[in-house]
């Protein structure tokens, strides 16, 4: 009769095993290398992007300086033209201070009594790519101003077509009765 000895190991079988568990522990190692240079990119381009912005924002700040005092000692005939200037201003706080525009009511004054508002100033400030910071201020009659946007928009340069051959639904439901 034959006797089971129950499972046979081989000498190569822990051998094997062992190559195995090592092979997939590099495996592993190396995929989380690669994984942590991604990482490393994407903090690198994510502090890049905040660096510009906080410059951006900066010069924002300083403009928004300038602007109150120019509203606080210009009258209403000088007020859209020292604003205007800001932006050939050779001041580094605000160098690159674009697309300034100063709209004005026609009947604006400025008065102490009630705080109408008169107008809008706004001007945009490079950031990076295709990026620009904006800002748009109320103007009211009593020389104050309300901050009515500070946000970030982009830019897209070139033509783009759109491809109107497929049908979409508008939206719109029919019946049919």
């Amino acid at each position: 009769m034959r006797e089971n000895k129950g499972l046979i190991l081989n000498v190569g079988t822990p051998s094997v095993l062992v190559i195995l568990v090592v092979f997939v522990l590099s495996v592993f190692a190396i995929l989380s290398v690669g994984a942590s240079a991604n990482e490393v990119k994407l903090a690198e381009k994510t502090a890049t992007s905040v660096k510009e912005y906080y410059e951006a924002d900066q010069k924002a700040e300083y403009s928004l300086l300038y602007i109150s005092n120019i509203i606080k000692e210009s009258d209403l005939a000088t007020l859209e033209e020292n604003i205007v200037g800001l932006e050939a201003g050779k001041e580094e706080a605000i160098k690159g201070m674009e697309n300034v525009n100063v709209k004005l009511d026609e009947n604006a004054i400025f008065s102490s009594g009630e705080k109408k508002k008169i107008g809008t100033i706004s001007y945009e400030f490079f950031v990076r790519n295709d990026s620009y910071l904006n800002v748009e201020l109320s103007l009211f009659s009593d020389r104050s101003f309300d901050i009515s946007k500070w946000n970030m928009t982009q830019t897209y340069a070139g033509t783009y077509e759109l491809d109107d051959t497929v049908e979409l639904w508008d939206g719109n439901v029919t019946f049919d009765e």
